[in-house]
């Protein structure tokens, strides 16, 4: 008897041991600098590099993929996982386990319009204008519609919010500094071609793992980005994007 009830227990002792062999999903959207999106879902980027070289730095196996920004934040509900990045903001605070900011200190939300049209300072003098562009499920479209603002055209990514803003679909785009400037950059848009307002509210962009992830796990990787902050590997990283 005791011989069967062992070949009973075998099967789930090894699922238990293959469950907790799984990889830690590492999630990203398209959201360049910090991470960028290929056709077949793959992450790619400097702030993608720098979590990964984190992960694998206190041996955390992990598993990248690169999804839409909804979806990314639905699957951080219910999967245990590791996020590139988000903006750190009060309606998420308790949401996640925050693991390390990764934005520099300069970090803020803005509104970038045509040349020719009045700086954008505030929320209310945004109220003002009449159609805005911000990327889909995102901090910059929730402050929006937190400050009263509902006419609001949404997309994917932010090189997209760029080209409707040019084609005169929004009349300011609402965006981060970092973003904004990454963006401007890499689409080779003239920068006077476009007026850029002041930081209206300072963010912070922080690396994150969904709450189902174990507090050792999260304790090991904060232990990494605390190690890349004073070894020179986060300061590597963020030369990149400048």
């Amino acid at each position: 008897m005791a011989y069967l009830f062992g070949l009973f227990l075998m099967p789930n002792l090894y699922a238990s041991a293959s469950l907790a062999a799984d990889p830690l999903k590492l999630f990203g959207f398209e959201s360049l600098p910090y991470s960028g999106v290929t056709e077949n879902g793959a992450l790619y980027g400097p702030g993608f590099e720098y979590v990964a070289q984190v992960l694998k730095s206190v041996n955390v196996d992990f598993a990248p993929q690169g999804l839409p920004l909804p979806r990314m934040v639905q699957l951080l509900e219910e999967t245990p996982a590791v996020a590139v990045f988000l903006a750190r903001t009060p309606p998420r605070e308790d949401k996640y386990q925050w693991l390390s900011e990764i934005s520099g200190g300069d970090e803020g939300f803005i509104f970038i319009s045509k040349a020719g049209a009045p700086v954008v300072a505030s929320f209310e003098q945004a109220k003002g204008l009449k159609r805005f562009v911000a990327v889909d499920n995102g901090a910059p479209a929730a402050l929006l519609r937190a400050n009263g603002i509902t006419d609001i055209d949404t997309s994917p990514s932010e090189g997209l919010n760029l080209k409707k803003l040019i084609a005169g679909r929004g009349d300011a785009w609402f965006t981060t500094t970092s973003l904004g400037r990454y963006v401007i950059k890499s689409e080779s848009v003239d920068e006077k071609s476009l007026v850029v307002g002041p930081i209206i509210l300072k963010t912070q962009f922080w690396a994150l793992a969904s709450k189902s992830v174990p507090s050792d796990v999260v304790e090991k990787i904060r232990a990494g980005f605390d190690a890349a902050q004073k070894d020179g590997r986060f300061a590597a990283f963020r030369a990149r994007l400048n």
